[in-house]
């Protein structure tokens, strides 16, 4: 059930419009930048308070992850997610929205296809938000 809820948070990160590039040279490091800014604290806190979707995505995953640890590994796994899925729509922002919209729809057949390093670290990030919300009776 966890495993659901921190799928749910990453696809609500990656629908976000501004994410949605075409792979031309200008794209991939508009890519490379989307992935830094996911991954570094400072960045994604700024980003997160331009808009009303993207503080509402921010504080769904600190309220899910129970620790900054954890939501540093949430960022981290979805800017993972995010590569694959640019590239695998060839960077075409319709078909990246299709493919998110069908993950809106089933999540878990989204996470099936994920590599096995995605899922593990799925699985791991799962087990960690239990540890914590246990400890702490939920709170972060």
């Amino acid at each position: 059930m966890r495993n659901l809820k921190i799928l749910s948070v990453v696809v609500y990160f990656l629908a976000a419009p501004c994410w949605a590039q075409q792979l031309d040279e200008h794209s991939e490091r508009a890519l490379e930048q989307t992935v830094d800014l996911l991954n570094t604290k400072s960045q994604r806190e700024k980003a997160a308070a331009e808009t009303s979707q993207s503080r509402e995505a921010h504080q769904r995953a600190k309220d899910l992850a129970g620790s900054e640890e954890n939501l540093d590994q949430i960022y981290n796994l979805s800017g993972k997610i995010f590569q694959d899925l640019a590239k695998k729509a060839n960077g075409d922002p319709k078909k990246m929205q299709e493919l998110l919209d069908q993950a809106l729809a089933d999540p878990q057949g989204f996470a099936s296809q994920f590599t096995p390093e995605q899922k593990q670290q799925l699985k791991n990030i799962s087990i960690d938000i239990e540890k914590v919300k246990g400890a702490s009776g939920g709170a972060m």
